[in-house]
C-alpha cells in the first residue's frame, strides 16, 4: 500500500486545491527536513556523471510520472530545485509530457510553453531539442536533474569529483569539436550524437568504396 509505505502522502486533489498551478507548487511549497538512511536500506539509486545527476526511485519497476512523485514525495521536487547548485531537473508529466523544471519556472517541452522564468535559458539554444530526445530513452531516471551554469564565469556543479565534466548541459561540454581530413564534406552544424554518427558513417563508406 503506497499510503502506508510513505508518510508524505498528499493527494493531488488536495495539492490542486492548496496551490494555484504547479509553478505555484514549485515556488512556494516547504520542503520538511527528511531523516536519513543507511546506504543499505535505501529506496532509491542516485547517479552523478559531471554535472548530470540521475534519480531511480526503486521501489517501483516504472518511471514515476511528475504527479505521482508529487503524490508520493511532495517535498522532493521543491526541494530540488530551490537547492543553489542545481539549475533544472526534468521530469514526465502524465498530463503534460516532458516538463524541465527550475526554482523559477517551468518550460513544458512538448508546447514550447514557459511559465515563469525559463530554466533552460543559460543552456544553450537545443537544450530542449536534446531534453525531449533524452526522455524518450526506456532507462530515463525517474528524476534527471542538471547542475546550475553561471554564463559569466561558465562555471558548473560537478555532481563528482572531476576536473572536468560531460554529460550535462552547460559551459563547454555543449560545444565539442570534430578533427577531421580537410578533403572531407564540410558538414556545417552537427546536432546530436545521431547527426555525428551519420557524418562519420557517410564519410568512412566513402573511404571504403574509393
Amino acid at each position: 500500500n503506497i499510503k502506508e509505505k510513505t508518510p508524505d502522502f498528499i493527494k493531488i486533489e488536495e495539492l490542486k486545491s492548496k496551490y494555484q498551478n504547479d509553478l505555484d507548487y514549485i515556488k512556494t511549497h516547504e520542503s520538511k527536513e527528511q531523516t536519513t538512511k543507511k546506504a543499505k536500506n535505501s529506496e532509491l539509486i542516485v547517479l552523478g556523471s559531471g554535472n548530470l545527476g540521475l534519480i531511480y526511485l526503486t521501489q517501483w519497476t516504472k518511471r514515476l510520472n511528475y504527479e505521482e512523485i508529487v503524490m508520493l514525495f511532495p517535498n522532493l521536487i521543491p526541494g530540488l530545485v530551490k537547492h543553489k547548485g542545481i539549475g533544472f531537473i526534468l521530469v514526465d508529466s502524465f498530463t503534460n509530457g516532458p516538463m524541465a523544471i527550475g526554482a523559477e519556472g517551468i518550460y513544458y517541452l512538448n508546447t514550447d510553453r514557459i511559465e515563469g522564468k525559463n530554466p533552460l535559458e543559460n543552456f544553450g539554444k537545443n537544450a530542449a531539442m536534446h531534453l525531449k530526445r533524452h526522455n524518450k530513452f526506456k532507462n530515463m531516471p525517474d528524476i534527471l536533474v542538471n547542475s546550475f551554469y553561471d554564463p559569466k564565469t561558465e562555471e558548473i556543479c560537478a555532481f563528482e569529483e572531476l576536473i572536468g565534466s560531460h554529460g550535462g548541459l552547460g559551459g563547454s561540454q555543449t560545444r565539442p569539436f570534430i578533427l577531421y581530413p580537410s578533403n572531407w564534406e564540410d558538414p556545417e552544424e552537427l546536432i546530436g550524437a545521431k547527426s555525428i554518427y551519420d557524418f562519420l558513417k557517410k564519410e568512412i563508406d566513402e573511404l571504403k568504396n574509393s
